[in-house]
């Protein structure tokens, strides 16, 4: 009985100490494993390598070194392989290249982990070639005290053998270098840097420093991304930095002024495509905005609203020349025969009832005209108020029915674009044209009440200063016989100003 409990003692103690020691076994590897695992988290890969210069040209016997830069700075496997594609050309010991005979190689460059390579061109050569010109980009550089800058400058030949510059100051009290070779503004005055080449070129550049101010650090754009439509114009604000700085003196340019202009930060575009607008301050600081002009009306809606001439001659007007020659994506005409703009006799004409047919469908935009039967039947033009929008008109008269017109359209469509076709001049009766120049003024100012844009084909002119009815040739071809409705010929000269109309609204 005794040994039967020492057994059990023994085998209770024995799997405790197995108990303990796979706990520990087990924490070991964990731990391990999450040192591992810290460890593999904690690795900052490289993204990127850089190499300076990026091409070389030696002769036999000459050295250079080439510059690696691993992007992040902070990544953890720093190790570059260098490889000379040719080592009879040139020697190679890491970064430092030296010409051994004529010829043309290249270097590789590979980062450790991520295997980035960079290859070098390299050109040995026993010709030496001398420095003919040194071409500073800058030749007045104004600085203020602290500043610093580099000097760039362009060597000619390009491909000289020794492009090795020197610099020098004539007066340190007012500039020196630094052991980057930036210049740093000192103190207030004039200096003259000279650029030497190892074959006596020189050239030099004249420095004024001027006394401390608070510089622009950095100027940003509200948008670095702008779409606008032909003729539209949108504004973009710079922010500047600090904001106590000195001089905050901007300069606005475009890349492409044919394409969209910049005023004081008022961009408009001026035809489809792309330009970058710039804003650069006193001292140099730039920012950008990428700008798309597009077409406004590409993929677009529209319909157009009127009598008759909107209607067309064989229901071919400039609706249907719109719809046919350029981008919109449908175009609806919706003339109506015999069309007015009061509702004064037959209410089936009445142009404003077509629109009311219509108020489920969507557009982009809204394009109305009529007015030339009101004309010709002399009915009443009636009178209107600057400043009633109630929708209460009397509607019997042209301009109370051009009133209910416009607000119908409005209502209907608020976001769409409205535009006013007001009719050309017609070989017609004396009499009718004489009317039509009374109701199209007061027309022409019930629009201005709306905010309606409007072509005026009557009395207009078009952008090269031709009168639209010398541009119809009143009186000739342009016309079907009832002289009133333009035939294809006539629609198709006049459309196209149209349609430039259009895509300012």
């Amino acid at each position: 009985m005794k040994n039967n409990i020492t057994n059990i003692i023994v085998k209770i103690v024995f799997g405790i100490i197995l108990v303990i020691s796979l706990y520990l076994i087990i924490s070991g590897l964990l731990e391990k494993e999450e040192k591992q695992t810290n460890k593999n988290n904690n690795e900052v890969l490289e993204t990127g390598l850089t190499i300076e210069p990026n091409s070389i040209n030696i002769i036999v016997g000459e050295e250079k070194e080439i510059v690696a830069t691993i992007i992040p700075d902070n990544a953890t496997y720093k190790n570059l392989t260098w490889e000379a594609g040719n080592q009879n050309i040139i020697s190679l010991d890491n970064g430092l290249v030296k010409g051994l005979s004529p010829g043309t190689t290249f270097i590789r460059v590979t980062t450790e982990k991520q295997k980035i390579t960079r290859v070098i061109n390299v050109n040995v050569s026993n010709e030496i070639i001398d420095v003919k010109e040194i071409k500073p980009l800058e030749s007045n550089i104004e600085l203020y005290i602290g500043d610093t800058k580099k000097i760039e400058y362009e060597i000619l030949p390009s491909n000289a053998t020794n492009k090795k510059i020197s610099y020098s100051i004539d007066n340190k009290e007012v500039a020196g270098f630094n052991k980057e070779g930036l210049i740093v503004a000192v103190k207030e005055g004039k200096a003259t840097v000279t650029l030497k080449s190892n074959n006596d070129i020189t050239s030099t550049i004249n420095v004024v420093v001027k006394t401390k101010e608070i510089p622009v650090t950095s100027v940003s754009l509200s948008s670095t991304k702008l779409t606008l439509e032909v003729n539209k114009e949108k504004e973009l604000k710079a922010t500047i930095k600090p904001e106590e700085a000195t001089d905050k003196t901007l300069t606005w340019s475009s890349s492409n002024d044919k394409v969209a202009t910049v005023k004081d930060g008022k961009v408009k575009g001026i035809k489809e495509g792309e330009a970058t607008i710039t804003v650069k301050t006193s001292n140099g600081k730039t920012a950008t905005t990428k700008v798309t002009v597009g077409s406004p009306t590409k993929n677009k809606t529209a319909i157009f609203f009127g009598d008759s001439i909107t209607m067309g001659s064989t229901n071919y007007s400039w609706a249907n020349y719109i719809g046919d020659h350029y981008d919109l994506k449908s175009s609806v005409n919706a003339g109506k025969s015999g069309g007015v703009l009061s509702n004064s006799r037959d209410a089936d004409r009445w142009i404003v009832n077509v629109v009311k047919k219509y108020k489920d469908k969507s557009f982009d935009y809204v394009i109305m005209h009529g007015g030339i039967n009101d004309c010709s039947m002399g009915v009443s033009l009636g009178t209107f108020t600057s400043d009633d929008f109630s929708g209460n008109y009397n509607t019997k008269t042209v301009l109370g029915g051009l009133e209910y017109y416009i607000y119908t359209v409005k209502k209907q469509w608020p976001k769409a674009k409205l535009g006013y076709i007001i009719n050309y001049k017609t070989p017609r009766a004396t009499e009718v044209n004489k009317r039509s120049d009374k109701y199209y003024s007061e027309i022409k100012k019930v629009l201005k009440k709306w905010n309606i844009s409007y072509i005026d084909l009557y009395s207009g002119k078009t952008p090269n200063g031709q009168t639209y009815s010398d541009l119809l040739k009143v009186n000739t071809s342009t016309y079907i016989p009832d002289a009133v409705h333009l035939n294809r010929e006539g629609y198709n000269i006049l459309t196209p100003y149209i349609y430039e109309w259009m895509k300012t609204l």
